[in-house]
């Protein structure tokens, strides 16, 4: 079974969470922390992340430990343009988004 989650980009930081377990308004008001929170087959159902140093270096992290951890299901997040991905590749489309974003900066 898929998911469906939803990226929102803080600022600060990032979310992909599932808007049907959600409530988009009142996510936005959640304090923003490190958090992640996932369904009885362990399928992620809500990961947020604040950048505290190195965004770069953070985000290269959190793909190392996924792959590692090997986090189950299979992924849609609308936001970012991606279909049927693994968790990986769910967040290696992060890091595509934020470097896109440092270069669009940079310019």
């Amino acid at each position: 079974m898929r998911k469906v989650l939803k990226f929102w980009d803080s600022g600060e930081g990032f979310s992909l969470y599932d808007p049907t377990l959600v409530d988009e308004l009142e996510y936005e008001d959640y304090e923003f922390a490190e958090k992640a929170l996932h369904d009885e087959k362990g399928a992620i159902e809500l990961f947020r992340h604040t950048f505290i140093t190195d965004m770069r270096k953070e985000l290269d992290s959190i793909v190392q430990d996924a792959r590692r951890l090997n986090i189950p299901g299979r992924y849609d997040v609308p936001e970012l343009g991606i279909e049927n991905a693994t968790f990986v590749e769910v967040l290696e489309a992060v890091r595509k988004y934020y470097r896109a974003k440092r270069q669009a900066v940079a310019k």
